[in-house]
């Protein structure tokens, strides 16, 4: 997801460290991670470990977000499956790491992540799907013949990252994301408004009470990080939910008090639906 960008920078960072030059590292020099091949690729210019030592954190990040976030598709990856396998693609290559995430996700395995891989990825537990990515990441290295040398490093390194990810996946989105993302829109918001002006305001107030939760909305442009955009733009179903409202709120007795407990239902019916959605990375 776009809001892990800068999550997945500083855990890579802090990963790879600052300058190596190992006899065992068939990377040979390495700053910031990036290897003496990958900067050579990347300036199209032959680089030695002096240019590769005298790399700056910039142009890393440059790299990083070209070569591997945006091979990967970090951005369109649920959140938590998007800094694992971001960081798989830094420590063994994106067509490693794209090509056993589409094994395990059910995936025609050819190492490019596109729309049948993310629908494949889309179809899975969230949770699960990390889980058997981290195992049969694992499995990989275990087999390299470097793995005596690097294997203690490599399994830290994978199991701070598995749970850096599985923060991302249990993370509960704020209302301010929520009304951000495109699934949400504000519809969700503008349901549960409707449902809580129906049960509690009275019959014949309904469009005042509408213009005004709109204009002071308007007056407070930062309230919950785009609210009132969100909620103007749910406006024509607001407005039709309310009208309806208006009609189940003057029916007297039981029969009024039932319609609106099923509006109020099927709004919370709608939150939640959408809600799931986006916290499996639908956005």
């Amino acid at each position: 997801m776009l809001e892990n960008r800068d999550a997945w920078l500083d855990l890579v960072f802090r990963m790879e460290g600052g300058y190596s030059n190992h006899p065992d590292d068939p990377g040979r020099a390495t700053n910031l991670g990036i290897t003496q091949a990958t900067l050579t690729a990347w300036r199209g210019e032959v680089c030695g470990p002096e240019e590769v030592k005298c790399l700056l954190e910039e142009e890393a990040r440059d790299i990083y977000l070209s070569r591997y976030w945006g091979v990967m598709r970090g951005d369109q990856l649920p959140s938590g499956l998007d800094l694992y396998a971001c960081d798989f693609a830094v420590n063994s290559g994106p067509a490693r790491a794209a090509k056993i995430l589409q094994e395990i996700s059910g995936a025609k395995a050819d190492s490019f992540i596109g729309p049948n891989t993310m629908a494949a990825i889309r179809a899975k537990a969230p949770l699960q799907l990390l889980l058997d990515y981290h195992a049969a990441r694992m499995d990989y290295l275990i087999g390299l013949s470097t793995w005596d040398t690097f294997g203690k490093g490599w399994t830290n390194r994978c199991n701070k990252v598995l749970a850096l990810a599985r923060a991302k996946i249990d993370h509960k989105p704020t209302l301010t994301a929520m009304v951000n993302s495109k699934i949400v829109a504000g519809a969700s918001v503008g349901v549960a408004s409707a449902a809580t002006v129906v049960v509690s305001t009275p019959p014949g107030q309904w469009a005042q009470m509408w213009d005004t939760a709109r204009g002071v909305l308007d007056q407070l442009p930062g309230l919950a990080g785009g609210l009132p955009d969100a909620l103007k733009s749910a406006e024509p179903g607001m407005r039709a939910t309310i009208e309806h409202g208006q009609q189940v709120a003057a029916d007297p007795g039981l029969a009024g008090h039932i319609g609106a407990l099923v509006m109020l239902g099927s709004a919370l019916y709608t939150i939640w639906r959408r809600y799931k959605q986006f916290s499996k990375g639908k956005v």
